[in-house]
């Protein structure tokens, strides 16, 4: 959504607040809202109120693993692992084996009680992966494997050291990478990704390679497309409307 905001901003868009009045919407200008930091809808007026709208819609989230709370599990052999939940409907294969990194938002404490800071955090680092049992133990595996989705799919995070205190690991990390104390931090929504690089793939570089296609590649075609008709086009009788939601892999069924 930083993104998608700061092409926005730069193309002259400016925001609205949801909860404050609006002022008088004249022809041609233009103006975004976000929802709950993850859903933004933008839109250009149109010059006849009668004319309708032309809709381009997406959606920002996509299949992945989510942290739960107090995650961090005792696994066997030593192994410190991080309890998640698949979110949507990815392909779980592809995340065996991987490099994995976390990425989201954490939510902090401020001087009023009422409004709570929420920043921005990347890992980048890889710090997990999901492993799979070599071949030696699983003849079968290429045979089809059904896996359960809260026992096999479990990140490591590491070994369990001697001593080692293994509640709150995570928030020690992640206060760690916000330079703040373990105590400011009061939730967080995380995600795993891979850590590779996207990359074009092909003799001509025709094919594209990368986590999150769906739908991100939407986003992209529906905010260029729009800030490409803002400028050859600055007027047109109808409303031009980029509309990004958020929870589309879960059902479309929440307020964003």
């Amino acid at each position: 959504m930083r993104n998608v905001v700061g092409r926005l901003e730069a193309a002259g868009f400016r925001r609205l607040d949801m909860s404050r009045k609006w002022p008088v919407i004249h022809e041609g200008a233009k103006y975004y809202v976000v929802k709950n930091d993850s859903a933004v809808f933008a839109f250009i007026a149109g010059n006849d109120i009668t004319a309708g709208f032309k809709i381009i819609s997406a959606h920002s989230d996509s299949p992945c693993f989510r942290v739960k709370p107090q995650p961090e599990m005792a696994g066997g052999g030593g192994c410190l692992r991080l309890n998640t939940e698949v979110y949507g409907g990815p392909i779980l294969y592809t995340w065996f084996d991987r490099p994995l990194s976390l990425a989201g938002r954490v939510v902090l404490r401020s001087d009023d009680p009422l409004h709570p800071v929420t920043r921005i955090v990347d890992l980048q680092e890889p710090l997990l992966v999901i492993p799979h049992l070599a071949i030696h133990f699983n003849r079968s595996v290429n045979d089809g494997n059904p896996l359960s989705k809260q026992r096999d799919m479990m990140p490591v995070l590491g070994f369990l050291k001697e001593g080692m205190e293994k509640e709150g690991l995570l928030v020690k990390v992640l206060a760690r990478a916000l330079e703040c104390a373990p105590g400011d931090i009061l939730d967080f929504d995380l995600c795993l990704y891979p850590v590779e690089k996207s990359c074009l793939t092909g003799l001509d570089k025709e094919f594209i390679s990368a986590a999150r296609i769906d739908d991100l590649e939407m986003v992209h075609a529906g905010l260029s497309a729009l800030l490409v008709s803002a400028k050859d086009e600055p007027q047109q009788p109808m409303t031009r409307v980029l509309a990004v939601f958020d929870n589309e892999e879960t059902g479309s069924g929440t307020k964003q």
